[in-house]
């Protein structure tokens, strides 16, 4: 992330603070799938996690829900890179 950070890939916000948030959704994500709920399979889980992460680090995730396959790539938004500098 720091390196994304660098490259002015991601928005600058605190990498610690954002890994924590990330580890937190994936636990509760991981228990809803554990638990067979209905409204969250491993893939629905994996599309808001992604979709949780592009609007953290400034970049638009191109991925389409329900698939775990195929070609997805992460663009940075205009301007995301230069927020918060």
């Amino acid at each position: 992330m720091r390196s994304g950070q660098e490259a002015g890939e991601f928005r600058e916000i605190d990498p610690d603070d954002f890994a924590a948030l990330l580890c937190s959704l994936l636990d509760g994500l991981a228990i809803q799938i554990a638990l067979a709920d209905p409204v969250v399979d491993p893939a629905r889980a994996f599309e808001l996690c992604m979709l949780f992460i592009a609007d953290q680090l400034g970049f638009t995730w191109n991925g389409s829900p329900g698939r775990l396959t195929g070609n997805r790539r992460a663009r940075p938004r205009n301007g995301a890179h230069q927020e918060g500098r």
